[in-house]
């Protein structure tokens, strides 16, 4: 089985940044340095040198960047308290919310609040799963893990315990570094 690498090949005469008498033969997707076989690390589909496969990422610094990578990307990882806060705590005020507009839907009748659930709830879709596959990929999890939540009580039981409440990968793993701390002090940990 081979893994397709979405990475940038080194240009034809370079040289690895560690070990300059080495040809260099992908490039760095974060810092741009030129690696060898030994020290080119392959994450995520991309290749990162080992300087920057061992360093934490950081979110990115704009509010319209930092949802871009929460919520329409699946590519990634983020941490048990960036899950909490960015996804499940809005997700829950949102079904909240739902479930009092459907109460008032169905007291008065009105199928255009029902229309409007309904297209919200479809809106939000691709963002759960976005969020809930970067979760388990801290857990150096596929996504495929999310259809157990299918399975009526044990899915949903599963499905809180492993992303709310075990503990993500400490180290890079096969979907690249783990999120820094807050203030770029090392990765979460959580």
């Amino acid at each position: 089985m081979s893994i397709e690498i979405e990475a940038v090949a080194a240009p034809e005469g370079s040289y690895c940044a560690k070990h300059p008498a080495t040809p260099g033969i992908f490039v760095c997707s974060r810092c741009g340095d030129y690696a060898c076989h030994h020290c080119t690390a392959i994450a995520n589909r991309e290749a990162y040198c080992q300087g920057c496969a061992n360093q934490p990422l950081e979110l990115p610094e704009t509010w319209p960047a930092r949802l871009r990578f929460l919520y329409l990307s699946i590519d990634g990882r983020i941490d048990r308290r960036t899950w909490w806060l960015m996804f499940y705590l809005p997700t829950t005020l949102l079904y909240a919310t739902v479930v009092v507009l459907e109460y008032f839907a169905t007291t008065r009748g009105d199928h255009a609040i029902e229309v409007a659930e309904n297209l919200g709830l479809i809106v939000v879709a691709w963002p759960s799963f976005a969020a809930c596959t970067k979760r388990l990929h801290d857990r150096n999890q596929s996504a495929w893990w999310l259809l157990l939540t299918l399975v009526p009580l044990i899915g949903s039981f599963w499905f809180l315990i492993n992303l709310g409440f075990l503990r993500g990968d400490a180290a890079p793993n096969d979907y690249g570094p783990p999120l820094a701390a807050p203030g770029g002090a090392g990765p979460h940990h959580t």
